[in-house]
């Protein structure tokens, strides 16, 4: 197991790359006990009470550039919404970790400081569950149709519970395409391959989305694959593509 460090990190909210402007990033999961101790008890005990809890918070440099993070947490819009939050703490890299996850925007602040440069804090309350997932694509730029330029993911085995994925689009440029047509396949052979996710079709950027979760076999491969609609010349998707394994 490697040591990582804060130059492996990313962060995408809803298809805003913001993680070179990030300054920290916390990825908190906890669960929820109440203190049942009763009388005459030794000992303080506490219980589970079934409802698990998460926060993620980032505080970065406030920059007013267009896509950036003035773009990403000020907007009145964003207050309060749900949205589709996607972190990396090990890397840009296929079969790296990446937690996903839809959640509410909670607050925002710009921080002036003298002597510094302003800072911009935000806290995001998860609406479901934090998933731990794997990236299949890391994100980059596609200009063709079929399995995305990382190919297929190896997870040794299947599993039976399901997951769910994750669509980040940082930049999308459709030449003259309706758009472009992003999907989860699975494989139990790296051969025979099968939909298991489909993201609604993406003709704008920038754009995410984490869609119902799937349930049932999961098979042993995963890739992202690329449709393009309609006809046109010099399109290009800059795509990241994750699942979590339930």
């Amino acid at each position: 197991m490697a040591k990582r460090g804060p130059d492996e990190a990313y962060l995408l909210v809803d298809g805003y790359d913001v993680g070179s402007e990030t300054l920290d990033l916390g990825i908190a999961r906890s669960a929820m006990t109440e203190e049942d101790t009763g009388l005459g008890d030794a000992d303080e005990t506490h219980a589970i009470v079934g409802v698990n809890a998460g926060t993620l918070t980032q505080r970065a440099f406030y920059d007013d550039a267009a896509g950036k993070t003035e773009d990403e947490l000020i907007p009145a819009a964003r207050l309060g919404a749900l949205r589709v939050v996607s972190a990396l703490v090990s890397g840009n890299a296929a079969g790296r970790d990446m937690a996903l996850l839809n959640a509410r925007q909670a607050n925002v602040a710009r921080i002036p400081g003298r002597g510094e440069l302003t800072k911009i804090e935000a806290t995001f309350l998860p609406s479901g569950p934090i998933d731990e997932g794997k990236i299949i694509q890391a994100l980059a730029a596609q200009t063709g149709a079929g399995a995305s330029s990382d190919g297929s993911l190896d997870n040794a085995a299947s599993s039976a519970a399901g997951g769910i994925g994750v669509l980040q689009v940082t930049a999308l440029t459709l030449g003259s395409y309706t758009s472009i047509d992003i999907k989860i396949q699975d494989s139990p052979n790296d051969s025979t391959w099968g939909d298991l996710v489909t993201f609604t079709a993406t003709t704008a950027a920038p754009s995410a989305e984490i869609p119902v979760a799937v349930a049932g076999t999961v098979d042993r491969y995963l890739r992202a694959f690329i449709t393009l609609t309609g006809s046109g010349s010099g399109q290009s998707i800059t795509m990241l593509v994750a699942f979590a394994r339930r």
